[in-house]
This record gives C-alpha cells, sequence and structure tokens, in this order.
C-alpha cells in the first residue's frame, strides 16, 4: 500500500495526468474508493494534496 500511496503522490505532484487516469493507471476502478483509502493513509484527499502541495 506505502508503494501505491507513494506511486500516486509522484503522479499528483507531475500534474501531467487528471485524478482519474491516475485512479485508473493505479488499478483502481473507482476514484471515490481510491480517494477515500488515499485520504486514510495520508489524512488529505488527492485533490487536496495536488492543489496544496501539502
Amino acid at each position: 500500500m506505502d508503494r501505491i500511496i507513494l506511486e500516486a503522490k509522484r503522479m499528483l505532484l507531475e500534474k501531467k495526468f487528471s485524478i482519474n487516469e491516475i485512479t485508473a493507471e493505479l488499478g483502481y476502478d473507482d476514484y471515490s474508493y481510491f480517494s477515500r483509502l488515499y485520504k486514510k493513509h495520508t489524512g488529505m484527499t488527492p485533490s487536496f494534496f495536488r492543489d496544496y502541495k501539502v
């Protein structure tokens, strides 16, 4: 799981892909599920991380 979160962070910072594309690239079909999973592990949503680079 740590690898997936790390890869998601890297892709979010690049801003080459939409969050939905990142979700699919990491093997998840549902953005809502991935967003909840990401928030559970990082304390923030993928869009918050991308927009504010905390």
